[in-house]
């Protein structure tokens, strides 16, 4: 019936797409991409710079080698994602947003390093 609706009327129905039409407007999708990655480079130079094993992603998601009970500290202190285990090591990852600080990003930084040296 709704199909038929459609054809005769040329109507469409209300849904979830005008989200994406308000998203892709003025290029508000890609700005708010695009903070969401600058905030995740500096939180995987942050934490290279503290010598600890990231993985290379182009996109908000963070990924973080440690030993397991390290990153057993940061799941339990973050609720970030345990993303892999190799042994000895796992693997958690972390999200940027769009709307997260780089006082957020440096204060996480900080937090690690000290969650880490215990």
């Amino acid at each position: 019936i709704h199909v038929a609706l459609y054809l005769v009327y040329d109507w469409e129905p209300p849904g979830i797409g005008i989200q994406f039409e308000e998203a892709f407007r003025d290029g508000l999708y890609f700005d708010l991409a695009r903070k969401a990655n600058d905030a995740a480079r500096r939180f995987r130079s942050g934490l290279s710079n503290l010598g600890l094993s990231v993985g290379d992603s182009p996109t908000n998601q963070i990924f973080l080698t440690l030993p397991n009970e390290s990153a057993v500290r940061l799941i339990d202190e973050y609720g970030c994602e345990k993303w892999s285990m190799q042994g000895e090591n796992t693997t958690i990852r972390f999200v940027t947003s769009f709307n997260t600080t780089k006082e957020e990003v440096d204060g996480a930084i900080i937090h690690i390093k000290g969650l880490l040296a215990h």
